[in-house]
């Protein structure tokens, strides 16, 4: 009998320590944006760079706020730029105009250049 009683308390040891050992450290989390900035050629040959935040995007000297759907715009009424990034990755730069509810489209079709 010594030698069963032996065994069950060694078990109850191991499992007495198991639950005592240092848990593993938690997941690393998703490191946010970091910024980065990226040229552009559109049609017409004509180049544009943007300078990517977490939250905004800076093109045509103003730094646009990114709405979470791939627009970056001024959250504000007036004439402003508005970038747009479509499902490809093709960029569009207009200006948009809260006054006269108009798009007047400056830049279309911007690749990211490679490198």
């Amino acid at each position: 009998m010594t030698s069963g009683y032996c065994a069950t308390a060694a078990v109850a040891a191991l499992t007495l320590l198991a639950a005592c050992a240092t848990p593993p450290p938690p997941p690393t989390p998703v490191t946010p944006l970091t910024a980065r900035v990226v040229n552009y050629t559109c049609a017409g040959s004509k180049h544009t760079t943007v300078a990517y935040g977490t939250t905004t995007a800076t093109v045509a000297g103003e730094t646009l706020v990114d709405d979470g759907a791939g627009h970056y715009s001024w959250p504000a009424a007036g004439t402003h730029h508005v970038w747009a990034l479509d499902g490809a990755g093709l960029g569009t730069l207009s200006i948009h105009d809260s006054v006269k509810g108009t798009d007047t489209v400056v830049m279309t079709g911007c690749k990211a250049d490679a490198g």
